[in-house]
């Protein structure tokens, strides 16, 4: 199976403000959309609950949280470890999609970065963490309005 990190990150390292993005890019959302189609999401409880608390459409949803009751649509786990043993049982890739916590984990397991380097200096109160450059190579990168899509491939993998 394969381990992909996916996240839209500012110059200044935000991924987030008040449970939301601090910025409306409609082309990554749908490269988002496109992407993880079919295939597992992990997610942190505060990313879960930034989707008004419903699951992601034609996704196998998967929310690491220890207090989130049951729900249709989606698996509760209450780790990260356990999260991504989930997400072998149901599909071929599995993305990890935020929040800061998520990310940390799965630094140490992924594979691949599918990164949107969105453009300027934003307020927020979420990071995306700082990684060894080094452990990674770049594959890929597109220019787009206000972003540039970045892949990056682990270089042991």
């Amino acid at each position: 199976m394969e381990k992909i990190i996916i996240a839209a990150v500012a110059d200044n390292g935000v991924i987030g403000r008040d449970n939301d993005l601090p910025w409306n890019l409609p082309e990554d959302r749908h490269l988002f959309r496109d992407l993880t189609l079919g295939q597992a999401v992990i997610m942190g409880r505060h990313t879960f609950e930034s989707l008004n608390r419903k699951p992601l459409p034609q996704r196998h949803n998967i929310v690491v949280s220890r207090t989130l009751p049951p729900r249709a649509g989606v698996h509760i786990c209450p780790d990260f470890d356990s999260a991504l043993t989930t997400a072998q049982n149901l599909a071929e890739k599995v993305f990890f999609i935020g929040g800061e916590q998520i990310y940390r984990h799965a630094l140490a397991v992924a594979d691949l970065m599918i990164l949107s380097r969105v453009h300027g200096n934003f307020a927020g109160d979420t990071f995306f963490p700082q990684f060894d450059a080094n452990q990674w190579r770049l594959v890929s990168e597109k220019d787009y309005p206000g972003f540039r899509k970045q892949v990056l491939r682990r270089r042991d993998a």
